[in-house]
């Protein structure tokens, strides 16, 4: 899964987040009070936060792939797929429940929040990684 593939990514997250936005203005505005509107805004700011994190993924593997010959793409790689992961977990869950109303059966609103966790080491992982472009060490 190389650059492209997660620009195509964000790109489709970013456009469902500004629909689920659209939708939560609009279609359900009456619907979401209370707690329930709590959840659709976290909900909400954590996919849109993280699409611009799969971004930033996008840009280190670019960086890993035609700077460094792939050395080191992996960690950029996994970060990306972490906030992907969380997105659907941890946002898409939320959504529901905001939605739907009620709560999960399955503790995996955590799980996507640890995801979102996972890609930010990921990030800093890669940091460490990355050889200088200078040649001389940081």
């Amino acid at each position: 899964m190389g650059f492209r593939f997660w620009i195509v990514v964000a790109g489709l997250f970013g456009a469902m987040g500004v629909l689920m936005g659209a939708m939560g203005a609009h279609m359900f505005a009456g619907e979401l009070t209370g707690e329930r509107a709590v959840f659709f805004e976290k909900a909400w700011r954590y996919h849109m936060l993280h699409v611009m994190a799969i971004l930033a993924s996008t840009w280190l593997i670019w960086i890993f792939e035609y700077r460094f010959g792939g050395v080191g793409a992996w960690s950029a790689r996994l970060a990306a797929i972490f906030f992907a992961l969380g997105i659907l977990l941890f946002s898409g869950v939320l959504y529901i429940q905001a939605i739907a109303g009620g709560s999960p059966t399955l503790p995996l609103v955590p799980v996507g929040g640890i995801s979102f966790i996972l890609g930010w080491i990921m990030i800093a992982v890669s940091g460490f990684r990355l050889p200088s472009f200078n040649g001389k060490s940081d």
